[in-house]
């Protein structure tokens, strides 16, 4: 298994923060930004 982001946290913690930023990123206009932010340097 993977290392968790933060030893500090447990398994259920990391693994809902992972859960939570990756909900955060399935925004259809978010992703569309990273998406355009990834391909070139964009100011924000």
């Amino acid at each position: 298994m993977n290392e968790p982001i933060d030893p500090r946290l447990t398994e259920e913690e990391d693994t809902s923060l992972t859960a939570n930023a990756l909900k955060a990123m399935a925004h259809p206009l978010r992703w569309k930004i990273l998406c355009s932010l990834g391909e070139s340097e964009l100011s924000v």
